[in-house]
């Protein structure tokens, strides 16, 4: 509100003093219009006003010019006196002013301009008494500020004065008595007590809405009460049961409504689902987008009618719709149906299923996420922020602080544990539901400190719906959090108070070794690590003979001294690794499984020297695919390894079945492939096993029998002691299967004897 007043007018520093003191708010004090001055200047003073004016000070003293000055209304002004006017509105019966009713055909009693009356007498519905917010009173059409301050004015004026029982009203010609308006409350109370009973609740009687009688009552005043509660609700009544009557408000608000404005309602505003775009709808219609956002706007404008205060009976009956479906809630349950049958069964002036969305979205609206419906928005992120807020030490939600969560939230109870199943990441327990979120490794650790206890890898597995427990397990044994304390992969918190983390035998053995300043008994050794960390006795031993180790006469266990490592590496021995002509040394691999996958594998110790790897060296050699990996462990049972030959196994297009053959070239290491059709179409066992054994362009056996001697190094001139020969060091080199595809030899007893004889 703007001061704009010129010193020629009047009573200027009276009327400086009513807008200094800001009794009602932030605001000056609002100034009665002349018309009002006129009709009831006799009334006293609203009592904010004759603090300044003093206790006899009329609304007729008031300065009239200073009205026409005031270019706005600052709004907090008008929130603060409707919540001064609210509670007169009930006194107000003698304008007349019915509690509950509204301001019938002797509007004009009240001393409004004509403007206001014109608003309130089109309008009465929405001014019935209730507490009132500004929004109420500016909402009603062509109420601008103005006939709002001055409506509100006129009631608190009045109200004041009824309160404090004034003389006879000179414009109405009656003096207020006290019996009669009593009487008038009463009656209108009991009228809207019935209505509220027989239109919203469906009620025959007031029996339902009225207390019981109190024992300690006289038996007369009993028999009365019994039959106020017994009488006819609809009768006493009458058309004021339609104010309350949902049917009725849904009918006064949606009744005109048409088809088409119903179905783009649905599809768009009232759809639970992703709402259908203007452009289709347009087609669909065979008009333009532009006129169906006109239709739906006036549509949505009926629709919206439904969320004031004047359809409090359709807004009471959403919520009992909400509260029994809960916040959220499964799409496809049939609870929904129930419900919403239930709410609209009595809404016969409406197509059914309109009704049942209106009253869906009224009670939310509800959106479709992920086969829910939900009220409201971020709901799973809301309620798991919650329920990990309240996880106990080890981090539990217990069963009962979920339901009570989830209650808080608005959830109908028979939803809790489908809704928490539906969120990512809780998993029960026991107790409750544990949260397993994050890598891996995050997810491990939150089991592990839920049981307290050790965990094998299968269990965990089966919780967490890992695919590759060999990948799971190496995750764990790679991450400093966990620590595996045993063989058999049972998993602790790291640090877990009388565990000890097992690295392997070879870490168990070392760490025993330190303990024992270097040296261990056996005998010891093997029940201490059998007793930890569950090892075989003959693991132990295995490990215990690796060139790393070794155990003196006496049983007693140390590291070996590193000039001592020996280890056989004799090629011309080894299966599987076989000599071109030209001096070129090379190693077949079945391709298998793990080749394709990428893992790596044993290799032969001494083709592993042939590459340049030495026992406890770990080198990168050059190959045509790129750098491989070759290692040679001390404490390795298997001896040296390879790393993955999936890129060399890819650039010959070997699949699993198939053969690759390592070829120790210098300077770059290269591959080549044999094909398992190549085998099986071999036509005799003796061209099969040249193949295998790195042979090339074999057409024949006798090619393939010259073949495999010369890659056995075999100087025989008879086939049947070269097959002979063949047949021997093809077993002495463990290859006994190749072996088995040799044909026996056919030998002179002279050629036997002499085999006999060759060393």
């Amino acid at each position: 509100m703007q001061h704009l007043f010129s010193p020629g007018y009047g009573r200027i520093d009276l009327a400086v003093s009513i807008f200094d003191i800001q009794p009602w708010g932030r605001a000056p004090t609002p100034l009665l219009p002349e018309v009002i001055v006129a009709v009831i200047g006799h009334l006293p003073a609203p009592s904010s006003l004759r603090k300044v004016l003093g206790e006899q000070a009329t609304l007729g003293i008031l300065n009239q010019h200073l009205w026409q000055e005031v270019d706005s209304v600052d709004k907090h002004c008008l929130q603060d006196l409707v919540r001064k006017v609210g509670p007169r509105l009930l006194a107000l019966s003698h304008l007349p002013v019915l509690s509950g009713e509204p301001l019938n055909q002797q509007i004009q009693y009240l001393p409004l301009s004509t403007r206001t009356r014109t608003c309130v007498r089109k309008h009465q519905d929405q001014l019935i008494w209730h507490p009132l917010t500004i929004a109420d009173v500016l909402s009603v059409p062509r109420m601008g500020h103005s006939c709002a301050i001055e409506f509100l004015s006129v009631v608190e004026a009045a109200g004041e004065f009824l309160l404090a029982g004034a003389a006879k009203d000179p414009q109405t010609g009656q003096r207020p008595r006290t019996a009669a308006l009593l009487t008038e409350q009463i009656d209108s109370a009991f009228r809207m007590l019935a209505a509220y009973a027989a239109g919203e609740q469906n009620l025959e009687t007031l029996e339902a809405v009225l207390p019981a009688a109190r024992e300690d009552w006289p038996p007369e005043i009993k028999q009365q009460w019994a039959w106020i509660r017994n009488g006819g609700a609809r009768d006493l009544a009458g058309d004021l049961a339609d104010r309350y009557s949902v049917p009725a408000l849904m009918s006064r608000a949606l009744g005109g409504v048409n088809d088409r404005s119903r179905e783009i309602l649905l599809k768009r505003t009232l759809s639970s689902g992703e709402a259908v775009n203007l452009k289709v709808l347009g087609r669909h219609y065979g008009v333009s987008r532009e006129r169906v956002r006109q239709v739906e706007k006036k549509a949505l404008a009926s629709l919206n009618q439904l969320k004031t205060s004047h359809y409090g009976s359709v807004l009471r009956r959403a919520q009992v719709v909400r509260e029994k479906l809960g916040v959220g809630v499964p799409a496809g349950d049939r609870l929904i149906r129930e419900v919403l049958d239930e709410s609209t069964k009595d809404m016969e002036g409406l197509p059914a299923g309109f009704a049942r969305a209106v009253m869906l979205w009224l009670a939310g609206p509800y959106r479709k996420s992920r086969d829910w419906l939900r009220a409201e928005e971020n709901l799973e992120q809301s309620t798991k922020e919650a329920l990990l807020g309240r996880r106990n030490e080890r981090g539990v939600v217990t069963a009962a602080v979920v339901n009570e969560t989830l209650s808080q939230f608005g959830f109908n109870e028979g939803f809790h544990d489908a809704w928490i199943a539906r969120l990512d990441h809780f998993t029960p327990v026991e107790e409750g539901y544990i949260c397993i979120t994050g890598n891996i490794p995050d997810r491990a650790r939150a089991l592990l400190r839920y049981h307290d206890r050790p965990v094998s890898v299968e269990e965990m597995v089966a919780v967490l719906g890992v695919t590759s427990v060999r990948s799971f397990r190496q995750r764990l044994i790679a991450d400093p959090g966990c620590w595996r304390i045993n063989k058999q992969s049972d998993f602790v918190l790291a640090g877990a108070a009388g565990y000890e983390e097992y690295t392997g035998i070879t870490g168990a053995i070392m760490r025993e070794l330190e303990a024992g300043e270097g040296r261990v008994p056996y005998a010891q050794l093997v029940e201490k690590l059998a007793r930890v960390h569950g090892v075989k006795p003959g693991s132990v031993a295995a490990y215990i003979h690796t060139p790393f180790f070794e155990k003196d006469a006496n049983g007693v266990v140390r590291v070996r001294d590193t000039g001592d490592f020996t280890v056989s590496t004799d090629l011309d021995n080894t299966a599987a690794c076989y000599q071109d002509g030209d001096g070129t040394w090379y190693w077949r691999v079945a391709v298998k499984k793990n080749l394709v996958r990428g893992s790596g594998c044993s290799v032969p110790n001494a083709f592993s020297r042939e590459i340049g790897c030495n026992i406890g060296e770990k080198i990168e050699a050059d190959t045509v695919v790129g750098p491989l990996t070759f290692s040679w462990p001390l404490t390795s049972l298997l001896g040296a390894s390879i790393g993955s030959l999936r890129l060399a196994a890819a650039s010959c297009q070997a699949e699993e079945g198939d053969f690759l053959f390592v070829r120790a070239t210098k300077p770059v290491i290269t591959f080549r492939r044999l094909g398992q059709e190549a085998v099986d179409a071999a036509g005799t066992d003796l061209i099969r096993l040249s193949l295998l054994m790195g042979c090339v362009e074999v057409d024949n056996e006798s090619d393939a029998l010259a073949g495999i001697a010369s890659v056995l190094k075999i100087s025989s001139t008879s086939a049947g002691q070269t097959l002979f020969e063949a047949q021997r060091r093809l077993k002495e080199r463990g290859e006994s299967g190749l072996a088995a595809l040799l044909p026996s030899p056919n030998l002179s007893i002279d050629d036997y004897m002499a085999s006999r004889d060759r060393p």
